[in-house]
């Protein structure tokens, strides 16, 4: 059975058939996330800290976007194709009505998956030439690019919807003392 040729819903279903006969139906995964290559520490190792914020946790599930793709671009770059849930906790306020995502959600997602993809363990330090172009609302799908320079702990990201710009800047990260 390829992907390919059968789709996504045929591939759940063969997945769901072969787990049935040792798991309880209960216990079955709902939703199935296919990732074009599992990303990668610098040392090409997908480690389980990198297993574990793929999956997200219970905290973090109201504050993270749905991740429909991770793409790798190159050994320090990557594209994250993400839909934004309209029940996130940074909507809550922002505003009741026209719900708007805030900038300070945009730099923790780039923060948490920097960190994530490029196992930085410095602390952030920095924040430079941040431009908010357009506004992101629930429901949109976006993609985030992110570019590691390890030279100075950088990261550049760019947010970009269908046919615009939407934000972008660096962070800084300091190594720990």
């Amino acid at each position: 059975l390829r992907l390919s040729d059968q789709g996504k819903n045929s591939l759940n279903q063969v997945f769901t058939n072969h787990l049935l006969h040792d798991i309880e139906r209960v216990a079955i995964p709902k939703r199935w996330r296919y990732l074009s290559r599992f990303p990668t520490n610098q040392n090409g190792k997908t480690t389980k800290s990198i297993l574990l914020g793929l999956f997200g946790c219970a905290k973090l599930k109201k504050r993270l976007p749905n991740i429909i793709l991770y793409q790798s671009i190159g050994e320090l770059s990557w594209n994250l194709t993400m839909e934004i849930p309209s029940d996130l906790d940074f909507f809550e306020g922002h505003f009741p009505g026209v719900p708007i995502l805030p900038g300070m959600a945009i730099v923790f997602w780039v923060e948490y998956y920097a960190r994530l993809l490029f196992q930085i363990t410095g602390t952030f330090h920095l924040l430079r030439q941040l431009k908010f172009k357009k506004i992101i609302r629930p429901g949109q799908k976006i993609i985030c690019s992110l570019m590691f320079e390890p030279k100075d702990s950088t990261v550049a990201f760019a947010f970009l919807s269908k046919h615009d710009a939407v934000t972008s800047g660096k962070i800084a990260f300091k190594p720990k003392a």
